[in-house]
């Protein structure tokens, strides 16, 4: 004896014949939110006739003014400044991560906890410093 693939009492709600029946219940058109993301935002022309046309709705954002649309140059003064602390972080970053590697390969016994805890302090102190170098370089503040 074959078991049905629906489970017990399922067949009989959905009826034997699933594939072939057609829904007795006239299909309710979505609504007008669903009408909305599925089309994408452009309204029909069947919405639009039936429809009065509605005033449009204020922009949601502030007008450009002449301070916002142009954008500050960066003078001489500016690039000079961040040249100069892209390159100071770059020196720190690594001058702490040669410092800590040249600790770890110069001691003759094993490394004690307190230097253990200064290395790894200047390998944090330079990673840091190069992620700092790294959002000056691209421009980010």
């Amino acid at each position: 004896m074959s078991k049905p693939t629906l489970g017990r009492g399922l067949g009989e709600l959905l009826g034997s014949n699933r594939a072939g029946t057609e829904p007795s219940a006239p299909v309710k058109p979505p609504g007008v939110g669903l009408r909305i993301l599925i089309d994408g935002g452009a309204s029909s022309q069947s919405e639009s006739a039936t429809q009065p046309a509605a005033a449009p709705a204020p922009p949601l954002v502030a007008p450009a003014t002449p301070t916002t649309v142009t954008r500050r140059k960066d003078s001489d003064s500016e690039i000079l400044t961040r040249l100069l602390a892209l390159l100071g972080l770059v020196g720190a970053d690594i001058g702490l991560l040669g410092w800590a590697a040249y600790h770890v390969v110069t001691r003759q016994q094993a490394l004690g906890t307190l230097e253990w805890i200064s290395c790894a302090g200047s390998v944090l102190l330079a990673a840091l410093c190069g992620c700092a170098a790294a959002r000056i370089a691209t421009g980010r503040e």
